[in-house]
């Protein structure tokens, strides 16, 4: 097939970005100014949520947003000011529409945004426990597979032990 590289779902710009490199060491781009370009202009996210409630319709700004998480199988998004919204999405789809700058994927119920982050305990088997602001009833504990990749996440992206 002729391939050089491939990618796995769900993309990371920066795996993205290394299959680029590669790419152009092979020699064999033309567009790849223009893909660079592309993929340099600021990510198109979404500056807000659209939701549906009973017969009203709201807008809740991301920014707003404090964590995400699913409960009894209905997304929700729990915003600083503690209110909460359900949302018409899977986290799957909510976490492809933040900014993985500033949002965490940190188990499969729970995306939190890093200024909710109030305290990080170490917990078992090399997990980490969040607590977050406003309070949740829930216990939010980093999954074994993620908890490196949230360390990472924390210090912005740089190798960090804990």
């Amino acid at each position: 097939v002729n391939s050089i590289d491939y990618i796995l779902k769900p993309i990371k710009l920066e795996e993205l970005l290394a299959a680029l490199v590669k790419f152009e060491r092979v020699g064999r781009s033309q567009s790849l100014p223009n893909i660079r370009k592309a993929l340099s202009q600021e990510q198109r996210l979404p500056k807000r949520f659209v939701l549906k409630l009973g017969g009203s319709i709201r807008t809740v700004e991301i920014a707003d947003i404090a964590y995400c998480y699913t409960a009894d199988k209905i997304s929700f998004a729990m915003c600083f000011d503690g209110k909460r919204y359900p949302l018409d999405h899977n986290l799957e789809q909510i976490e492809e529409l933040l900014d993985p700058a500033q949002f965490f994927r940190i188990n499969r119920q729970m995306i939190v945004q890093f200024k909710a982050i109030k305290e990080i305990y170490t917990h078992t088997k090399s997990r980490v426990k969040v607590l977050v602001e406003p309070k949740s009833d829930q216990e939010w504990i980093v999954s074994t597979e993620k908890s490196s990749e949230f360390k990472e996440w924390l210090a912005g992206g740089q190798k960090m032990p804990l």
